[in-house]
């Protein structure tokens, strides 16, 4: 084969890169100027000299195959494109060798990486690119595999592995965009995928494994998800930290997880959505999800949204892989819905293995409060919560049916705590509680029956 060596500079006319004329060196920085287009064909090699990146600012396609794949790697990787460096076994390739293939401000929609092996650097994509990576590796980068920084990318089958530079490390880090990642696998990363500042990419029918701290990390961001699976990491749900300035919605079956301690809040107005089916989980008693707006949970028969504990896998699988485990009275957090402008809607929804949290003053909480707002709530489970199932704080107008309230048995417990709110009830059944209904009782107006047996 004949090396060729492209130093620091700039394509400046379209340019291919042959299979034939393989393996390519790159020694500097290089440089695809605006509105040309550089073509790596199937089964070439290209390979960084040192700590220097492909510029995109026109096109850039890399056209491999399944069979002969385009590799860009490190000159010290000595397993595709040969020996260049000459020092045989004694060549060991490491993460930030070179830098990255960055897709800059301005560059062609049109770019594309397809059946690729990108070895020791990453992929970058800057804001208001739209570069496509299909049926393609990306492996043993230092920092992020793929880094979106307010793009529209298009990540699709493709394998995102042994991303570990340090404890933030990502597969696929996203800030804020609009990018899609679908039918991937993200593997044996420190985090699966990274997403925050706003970011509001669509995840779907990726598989996550053997991610050491997280699959799906979500700090201020929207992202969509679904027919996403997670098995084998750390911890095998959606983690959710920050503050959400704007409606979101829950879906998909990984659990969405309030990580120990943690708080996360949504903005005043904003509305809150949890399809069918989705699990939300608390890592310990004193994480919240506080709603200052309105919470719609739309689930229905057979496909009921859960509120539940960490330990909880009869819902959502063993999240925190410790083996089989079932959730106990007062281990989950509290949700609250506070002095929302509307009226929240909660249908089809268990709350399970909370009410423990204290508020202050040493108030014990409950595994759902609603307070200084109203909610629709009907066909609800309140089941082995601590202290308190559902409290209504200042709640002028909510209606509460056709819902059953059972085993809340611990100190001073009741099932259904009112305060300084006149609700509507009926239709209620109250099973195994130490008390059914307590508080301001003679705020309650009761529309049907009320079932409450003699354990309570």
């Amino acid at each position: 084969s004949v090396q060729y060596a492209l130093r620091s500079g700039t394509i400046n006319s379209d340019t291919v890169f042959t299979s034939a004329e393989s393996p390519y060196v790159i020694t500097g920085n290089l440089t695809i100027a605006s509105g040309k287009t550089l073509t790596i064909q199937a089964g070439t090699a290209v390979k960084f000299s040192g700590p220097y990146s492909l510029f995109v600012d026109g096109a850039l396609q890399l056209n491999g195959t399944s069979v002969d794949p385009v590799v860009i790697t490190s000159i010290r990787d000595n397993a595709y494109g040969g020996d260049l460096n000459g020092n045989a076994s004694s060549s060991i390739p490491a993460a930030r060798d070179w830098n990255s293939i960055e897709f800059r401000s301005g560059s062609s929609s049109t770019s594309l990486i397809d059946h690729a092996l990108i070895r020791y650097g990453g992929v970058v994509a800057d804001s208001g690119t739209s570069p496509t990576v299909n049926n393609s590796t990306i492996e043993y980068a230092y920092q992020s595999g793929i880094l979106l920084q307010n793009s529209s990318s298009t990540i699709r089958n493709t394998i995102v592995r042994n991303i570990t530079g340090d404890s933030s490390a990502a597969g696929i880090y996203i800030q804020g965009g609009h990018d899609t990642v679908s039918g991937s696998t993200i593997t044996n990363n420190i985090i699966g995928v990274k997403i925050e500042a706003s970011a509001r990419p669509t995840v779907s029918s990726n598989v996550f494994s053997g991610n050491t701290a997280y699959p799906i990390l979500v700090s201020s961001a929207y992202p969509v998800m679904s027919d996403n699976s997670a098995s084998g990491n750390a911890l095998n749900g959606i983690i959710l930290n920050g503050v959400a300035s704007d409606s979101m919605t829950f879906s998909g079956t990984i659990p969405y997880v309030i990580p120990a301690n943690g708080t996360f809040s949504v903005a005043s107005g904003r509305t809150v959505t949890m399809n069918p089916d989705v699990v939300l989980k608390f890592q310990n008693n004193l994480g919240r999800l506080i709603i200052n707006g309105i919470l719609n949970i739309v689930g229905s028969e057979g496909h009921e949204a859960i509120v539940t504990s960490f330990t909880d896998d009869g819902h959502g699988g063993d999240t925190n892989a410790d083996g089989l485990s079932s959730g106990a009275p007062g281990e989950a957090g509290q949700v609250i819905v506070s002095s929302g402008s509307g009226t929240s809607t909660i249908s089809y929804t268990k709350f399970l293995y909370g009410g423990t949290f204290f508020a202050g003053g040493g108030v014990p909480g409950a595994s759902l409060e609603i307070s200084s707002t109203n909610a629709v709530i009907s066909h609800a489970t309140f089941q082995n919560n601590d202290r308190r199932g559902l409290w209504l704080l200042s709640s002028p107008g909510s209606i509460i049916t056709d819902s059953l309230f059972s085993d809340h048995m611990g100190t001073n417990a009741s099932a259904l705590y009112v305060e300084s709110s006149f609700p509507t009830v009926g239709n209620l059944t109250f099973r195994n509680n130490r008390t059914a209904i307590s508080g301001q009782f003679s705020e309650v107006t009761i529309s049907s029956p009320i079932d409450i047996d003699s354990s309570n």
